[in-house]
């Protein structure tokens, strides 16, 4: 009989983790340097890129807390 361990992984949430970690720690830096100067394509950039790879993260580790993956099994 095959057993599916379907248990909560908690390396599915460190990347995640450790991502919004260095959203925190940078958060004034970012307000200082970006979003206080004027709007060019180098800041239009720099701000697609940051909070499309933070919300990329946020829909992958959902995806993986809801298919209960187990690293152990080697499957993803």
């Amino acid at each position: 009989m095959e057993q599916t361990n379907q248990a909560f992984n908690p390396l599915a949430v460190i990347p995640l983790t450790l991502v919004l970690y260095d959203y925190a720690i940078t958060l004034d830096k970012e307000v200082e340097y970006v979003w206080t100067k004027s709007t060019s394509v180098v800041t239009l950039i720099y701000l697609t890129l940051q909070y499309f790879g933070t919300i990329a993260m946020m829909f992958y580790t959902i995806i993986l807390l809801w298919n209960g993956v187990n690293f152990n099994e080697g499957q993803l």
